[in-house]
């Protein structure tokens, strides 16, 4: 299921898709609070925050083919949201950093 943009900021939302085990695309706001693991420990971070720590030996080049040809970097991790807690709600988030030429 791929969702609008603002439902990927909808906790409720997001819990109701988890719950019915569905599978869902959606964005989420470079501001939006996760918790990861770092070594042992749970810490909760902002995304952009996560983007800021990357560079290109940690994450994946890609061409997106529109009429104007971007460069992409991205990177995959696992993450909670902050909201859920007690509810096991882990996602795979999609860190997408455009290059603009």
């Amino acid at each position: 299921m791929i969702i609008d943009g603002g439902y990927g900021n909808n906790s409720s939302f997001l819990k109701e898709l988890e719950q019915k085990n569905l599978k869902y695309l959606g964005r989420v706001a470079k501001n939006r609070k996760v918790i990861i693991k770092v070594e042992e420990a749970e810490v909760e971070v902002r995304l952009d925050e996560i983007a800021k720590t990357l560079s290109s030996d940690n994450t994946d080049q890609i061409e997106l083919k529109l009429s104007k040809n971007k460069l992409v970097w991205i990177k995959t991790f696992k993450a909670k949201i902050p909201i859920y807690q007690g509810f096991p709600l882990f996602l795979t988030l999609l860190i997408l950093i455009l290059a603009y030429n």
